[in-house]
């Protein structure tokens, strides 16, 4: 009986802490990938994306200011709330590495991650290791995946860029065979540029990939990370997550045209 006072005792002290840190949190400091269209990305109209605009809602059902940072490079941004510079990271690729260094929502929506290419340069891709012995780019810091990753340091020559619109500048310069980004991101900037007529997007993904919100562990927010959780399940269930994707899915569906040009 004692014992099992004692770990009674121990579960209400964890969750009067966690209670505490969470009423704590009365501002909550949102970054996320750049520019990266639809997740995240700072539009007119108070619009910032799909993963954005969820943290957004989930702050102000607890009551929490939300607060979105000026951008910051993706490598930059990871360290930042790795440090505890700021409170959360609004669209990430969980890897081993960063399940270590923060905490995680479950899955909030899945993408595709595809390869980019001039269309007078395509080539037959089927997996990761079709690019073996070509020259590719993808954004600095950015993941593949845990597998791909792992893959890509031992076997690809990537050179590593600030965002989306120097992979597109290297390719049309033929300063690489091919680039990697998130297809939605990919269609969308292809048409921003005007480059459907020199670029396209290969047929099959390399990897598909879930994105979630990361909490820092250092933050002074980092006890209310388990209380957003819980309201994005909630924001599943009562489809409010549903209807800020479709909004923003909408929108860059008008460039889908591009992917098979």
């Amino acid at each position: 009986m004692p014992i099992a006072k004692y770990f009674i005792t121990i579960c209400v002290i964890t969750f009067l802490s966690a209670y505490t840190a969470a009423q704590q949190c009365q501002q909550i400091q949102i970054n996320g990938g750049a520019s990266w269209f639809p997740f995240f990305y700072q539009g007119s109209d108070q619009e910032f994306g799909i993963i954005g605009d969820i943290v957004i809602e989930a702050s102000k059902r607890q009551g929490i200011q939300p607060v979105i940072i000026d951008p910051t490079p993706w490598k930059r941004t990871l360290l930042m709330l790795k440090h505890g510079s700021i409170d959360v990271v609004a669209g990430a690729i969980k890897t081993q590495e960063r399940a270590r260094e923060f905490q995680f929502s479950d899955t909030l929506i899945t993408t595709q991650l595809r390869v980019i290419v001039r269309k007078d340069k395509q080539f037959l891709f089927k997996s990761i290791k079709d690019l073996k012995g070509l020259e590719g780019l993808k954004i600095r810091g950015h993941s593949l995946g845990t597998v791909h990753d792992n893959y890509a340091q031992r076997n690809l020559i990537i050179k590593e860029v600030h965002d989306i619109s120097s992979i597109l500048k290297m390719l049309m310069a033929h300063r690489a065979d091919y680039g990697i980004y998130e297809i939605h991101g990919a269609v969308h900037n292809i048409k921003r540029f005007n480059l459907g007529n020199q670029l396209t997007i290969l047929e099959h993904a390399l990897s598909e990939e879930p994105l979630f919100v990361a909490f820092s562990k250092k933050s002074e927010c980092s006890g209310a990370a388990n209380s957003f959780f819980n309201t994005f399940n909630d924001m599943k269930r009562d489809g409010s997550i549903q209807r800020i994707q479709e909004h923003y899915l909408m929108v860059s569906n008008t460039a889908a045209g591009i992917e098979n040009e």
